[in-house]
């Protein structure tokens, strides 16, 4: 025979409550472009990068530097290549506390493609 009912140590983790630990803060930069000649459209890569952040779940995005315990800088560098057909570009991310100790960094290289609006990158 089953029992419906629940026994005292059933009972204790039936009605314990579970702290969920705050994700921690986090403010992102606006994007660095290192060099003057490469093309406008960056502010689509910070609206990326902040998707991408918010759909992993690991922080929250916060609007004020001074609220958040990391920050996450962008920078923008073009890459020489030896075949000047395909230009290409250097997304580089650095990831702060917000006593400006570098944690961590990730470099991803994008060559030039021109999307259905006709618009490059």
């Amino acid at each position: 025979e089953i029992s419906l009912g629940l026994v005292g140590s059933e009972m204790c983790i039936r009605d314990r409550v579970y702290e969920q630990n705050p994700r921690p803060t986090l403010y992102l930069m606006q994007i660095k472009k290192t060099d003057e000649n490469l093309p406008d459209g960056f502010y689509l890569a910070r609206r990326e990068t902040k998707e991408i952040i918010e759909g992993s779940g690991t922080f929250t995005l916060v609007n004020n530097l001074n609220e958040a315990q990391y920050y996450l800088e962008v920078s923008v560098s073009p890459i020489p290549l030896k075949d000047k057909e395909v230009p290409a570009i250097s997304y580089h991310l650095s990831l702060y506390t917000n006593q400006n100790a570098k944690i961590g960094e990730w470099a991803q290289m994008i060559k030039q493609v021109q999307n259905d609006d006709k618009s490059w990158w």
